[in-house]
C-alpha cells in the first residue's frame, strides 16, 4: 500500500493544534510536528492523493503556508513507531508509556498514553514542564479541573496523586474520544470528562486548574479560569512560549493571583499561580 507524506509549513503554536486536528478528520494516519510545521501521513486507500492534496489546499488556515509532499517507501509503520518511541521519564517519579512498553516499579506513577497525536504523550516540553509543576502540589483530596485535557494525561496523573475527583473538559471529539480510552488504560474511577466548552462547567470551583493549551485560548479564557478557582487554589498554565509571559500575566494581573515560579525549557513555560 503506497503512503505519501504532506509537509505543511509556516505554521505558528496557536495554528499547529488546529491543524492537527484538521488533518486528522481529513484522514490522515499520523502527524508529526516541528518547531516550523507539521508532516501528515497519508495512506492511499478511500482518497486518492490527487484528492487528499486538493482537500488539504481547501482547508481553513492553509493560506500563507507552504506544502510539500513525498512519496514513502513500503514500510511495517507500527514497527517503525515502536522502535523509535521512548517512554518519557521525569525524575524517579512519572513514567509515560506507550503499552509496548514494560513499566518501571521504580517510578511513583506509571502512566500509560498510546500514542495518536503528539501532544499530550509528554514529549513536548509543555506537558513535561506541567508535570512537574504538578508535583510539586499535594493533590490528595482535592478537586483539579483539565482546561483542553487533550489526551487526559494531565487529568490521570491527578487522580493517581491522590484527587478526590477530576473534571477533564476538551471541545474537540477526538481528545474526548481520545481521552477516553487513555482514563480506561489507566483504570481511572475518579475523572469526570466533557466535551464542550467552559459552559460545561457550571458554577464548579477547583482547588487546582489545569491548562495545558494555548496562549490565545488561556487569554480569552482568563476570567473563566479564575471565576473556578477556589480560594488559595493552583492555577497551572502552559502550552506558553517565553515571550508569551508577560501579555498572559497580565490577564491574570490581581490581587487575588500571585505567580509562584514559572518552569522553562526549549523556550517554552508553564507558569505557576495561587490564589490568595
Amino acid at each position: 500500500m503506497a503512503w505519501k507524506a504532506y509537509y505543511i509549513s509556516p505554521l505558528k503554536d496557536d495554528k499547529a493544534e488546529q491543524m492537527s486536528s484538521l488533518l486528522f478528520n481529513l484522514g490522515a494516519d499520523g502527524i508529526e510536528e516541528d518547531e516550523a510545521g507539521i508532516k501528515a501521513y497519508f495512506e492511499d486507500s478511500n482518497l486518492s492523493f490527487a484528492e487528499i492534496e486538493l482537500e488539504i489546499k481547501a482547508l481553513p488556515g492553509i493560506n500563507g503556508c507552504s506544502i510539500e509532499s513525498s512519496l514513502m517507501p513500503d514500510t511495517n509503520w507500527n514497527a517503525e513507531w515502536e522502535k523509535n518511541y521512548a517512554p518519557v521519564l521525569i525524575d524517579n517519579n512519572v513514567m509515560v508509556r506507550a503499552s509496548f512498553h514494560q513499566p518501571d516499579q521504580k517510578f511513583s506513577y506509571d502512566i500509560l498514553i498510546d500514542p495518536k497525536m503528539s501532544f499530550g504523550t509528554a514529549h513536548h516540553a509543555t506537558t513535561e514542564s506541567m508535570i512537574r509543576a504538578m508535583l510539586d502540589i499535594d493533590m490528595k483530596g482535592k478537586r483539579v479541573l483539565d482546561f483542553g485535557c487533550g489526551t487526559a494525561i494531565l487529568a490521570i496523573l491527578a487522580e493517581k496523586m491522590g484527587a478526590k475527583n477530576v473534571t477533564a473538559i476538551d471541545y474537540d471529539e477526538w481528545a474526548f474520544e481520545n481521552s477516553k480510552e487513555n482514563i480506561a488504560k489507566n483504570h481511572c474511577q475518579k475523572i469526570d470528562l466533557k466535551c464542550g466548552n467552559a459552559e460545561e462547567l457550571l458554577e464548579d470551583k477547583y482547588d487546582v486548574i489545569l491548562a495545558n493549551v494555548t496562549r490565545n485560548v488561556i487569554m480569552s479564557n482568563a476570567h473563566t479560569l479564575n471565576k473556578h478557582l477556589k480560594p488559595s487554589g493552583y492555577l497551572l498554565l502552559s502550552g506558553l512560549l517565553e515571550a508569551d509571559e508577560a501579555p498572559v500575566l497580565e490577564k491574570f494581573d490581581s490581587p487575588e493571583l500571585k505567580k509562584l515560579t514559572t518552569l522553562k525549557k526549549d523556550n517554552w513555560i508553564a507558569i505557576v499561580l495561587k490564589a490568595a
